[in-house]
């Protein structure tokens, strides 16, 4: 995911608006229409012109970016897989063994 690993590493992000970007960087990205040149380039110049969105970008960012964490999301899809497939109950929880937080959710 190159904006989570972007706002990782304390970059601001200048992302495109559609499809689930938006979901994934939440309020820590400048977003712009990929359907409008225009769009783009006012939110490149607004960037360039004010550090104080440059700044709010980083800091939200850092945030961001620890909302996701690839082993706790490698452990999930783990569980997940490894699930006893004998199992009637439609409904389980997941949770990594490490003792995080767990997932709940039905298994079609």
């Amino acid at each position: 995911m190159p904006p989570l690993e972007a706002m990782a590493c304390g970059c601001p992000v200048i992302a495109s608006n559609s499809s689930s970007i938006p979901e994934v960087c939440g309020t820590a990205a400048f977003y712009f229409d990929p359907n409008n040149s225009t769009s783009l380039l006012t939110v490149l110049k607004d960037l360039a012109n004010n550090n104080e969105i440059a700044y709010n970008l980083r800091t939200q960012g850092f945030k961001q970016a620890k909302l996701y964490d690839w082993s706790k999301s490698a452990q999930i899809i783990y569980n997940i897989l490894t699930i006893d497939s004998g199992s009637t109950d439609e409904t389980v929880t997941i949770a990594a063994k490490n003792g995080s937080d767990g997932f709940e959710g039905r298994l079609c």
